[in-house]
């Protein structure tokens, strides 16, 4: 799915004008649309209390439409004005038509008291203030009913986008209501998807308002979200000659004493996403623990990471790993640049891999062989010599650039997950969820990029395959044990199930 920015979403309306559509049939479209996502999404019935908050633009009027909506229903729905009376010819309209079918309409510089109770007391709230031509901090008129909303134990959609959230670079600049789900109409825009907005939408749906799918497909975009549908033609076919040197072999070096469980889990979500065999380059401590928990795998043992083992475990391999739980060590950075430098497969660097060389990326132009890096913010930081903050708050720039400039692909994780070529191309990850932010999910990550190189995949299409596939796993793992008690080998677990839908 395309992501738009406030600019392009405005030209793809005008151009669905152009083909015969009004912007009223537009705002009627998407207002039916937030109160059946109010029904459908957070669970509103008849009898249930929610105040619709009506800003004086053209957001205000899809909250009329909503409120109308949710009043045939049988559902007891408030139009409040909240921030003056509405202003746009669309929105003005919207509230004579939700009148004349009977919806109740408070302004709150008459009846203040009044208007704050429903709210405190409403089953929901319907955040209609602000669009995406939004920028800026919320005024003091808007900020207080924001802190309000945000203090009462009331479900809240918003409409488009929790309002006081800037729509193309994600910022909060003091608050912003804080939505359960947040209805963005026809396509994602940037904030659904960059830090700290993320956070303030909760979970994002689009629903399709009238924009024709052509006029959407021509459009010009920020980004796109990665599409599992594209992904399952992907996978190499094998043949049915095949055999385990025929069909991918992936050299891992991971682990350290007190890390076994990282080599372990690496290793684990490799040969679960395909690849015909592992050989495991790990330290000799924690050999027997391996050897007894994956008898699919193959062990390299040494007492520490020797550069003269790695060559012989590329040999015949056609990608390799490295980094899972090693250790920040010299032995660890002299690994990485030998295999940098020496390597004539494709390169995953992961986790401690990232750390040993983060005072010297410029290893990483000397390489032959295409390299995957897969940071978290904070090894992305560390890269750039920057703070976490700065890198959550920009973080498709951060990502694209580094990529641009040491010429590698750069896997960004976190919420929303962005992947990004040399040649300035990202993408962004749909799916996965809070629970799996649990130690050794970069582990399984780092395993199955890793083995879709090694099965034949185009190293930014493994990338792009590995993050989605983990993210999948991911939320079926949340299905099954809930975001609380999941854990990383619990992706593992739920691989099979993944890969069998997608490919």
């Amino acid at each position: 799915m395309k992501i738009l920015t406030c600019e392009q979403t405005r030209i793809i309306e005008k151009n669905q004008t152009e083909r015969g559509s009004s912007y009223f049939q537009l705002m009627n479209n998407a207002g039916v649309q937030v109160g059946k996502a109010l029904i459908s999404q957070l669970g509103a019935e008849k009898g249930s209390k929610v105040a619709v908050l009506c800003g004086k633009g053209n957001n205000g009027g899809d909250g009329f439409i909503a409120a109308q909506y949710l009043k045939s229903r049988g559902i007891e729905a408030y139009a409040l004005l909240v921030d003056g009376e509405p202003r746009t010819e669309d929105s003005i309209r919207a509230m004579e038509q939700a009148l004349s079918e009977g919806v109740r309409v408070m302004r709150i510089w008459e009846h203040e008291q009044r208007v704050k109770d429903i709210i405190s007391t409403a089953d929901y709230v319907i955040d209609a203030v602000y669009g995406i031509g939004f920028r800026g901090a919320l005024n003091r008129r808007i900020k207080p009913v924001a802190d309000l909303v945000n203090s009462t134990h009331s479900r809240v959609l918003s409409v488009d986008l929790p309002s006081g959230v800037n729509c193309d670079d994600g910022s909060v600049e003091n608050t912003a209501f804080r939505a359960d789900v947040t209805v963005s109409f026809s396509t994602l825009k940037p904030c659904h998807v960059l830090y700290p907005a993320m956070d303030y939408c909760g979970r994002t749906s689009v629903a399709q308002v009238g924009i024709n799918s052509g006029v959407i497909y021509d459009s010009e975009c920020l980004t796109e979200t990665i599409s599992g549908k594209k992904l399952s033609r992907l996978m190499p076919k094998k043949s049915v000659s095949a055999n385990k040197g025929s069909v991918g072999t992936l050299s891992v070096v991971c682990g350290s004493y007190g890390m076994a469980g990282a080599a372990q889990m690496c290793i684990q979500s490799a040969l679960r996403s395909g690849t015909g065999m592992v050989k495991g380059i790990v330290p000799s401590s924690i050999y027997p623990v391996l050897a007894g928990n994956i008898p699919q795998a193959v062990f390299l043992p040494c007492e520490k990471p020797d550069n003269e083992i790695i060559e012989q475990g590329m040999q015949k391999s056609n990608a390799v790993v490295i980094g899972c739980g090693m250790g920040n060590t010299p032995q660890t950075r002299d690994a990485v640049e030998f295999i940098i430098k020496s390597s004539n497969i494709p390169i995953v660097i992961d986790a401690d891999g990232i750390n040993a060389i983060a005072s010297e990326p410029e290893l990483l132009t000397e390489a032959n062989a295409p390299i995957i890096i897969t940071p978290h913010p904070g090894e992305m930081a560390r890269l750039l010599n920057t703070s976490v903050s700065i890198i959550q708050n920009n973080r498709l720039t951060a990502a694209v650039e580094f990529s641009k400039k040491y010429k590698v692909i750069t896997v960004l994780k976190g919420a929303y997950t962005v992947v990004a070529h040399p040649n300035g191309k990202s993408l962004v990850n749909p799916t996965g969820n809070n629970g799996m932010a649990k130690a050794g999910s970069g582990d399984v990550l780092a395993g199955m990029i890793g083995s879709f190189l090694s099965v034949g995949m185009e190293p930014f299409n493994a990338a792009l395959s590995g993050v989605y596939c983990h993210g999948y796993a991911g939320d079926l793992a949340e299905k099954q044990f809930g975001n609380i008690s999941m854990l990383a080998t619990d992706i593992i677990d739920m691989l099979p199930a993944a890969l069998r839908t997608i490919y």
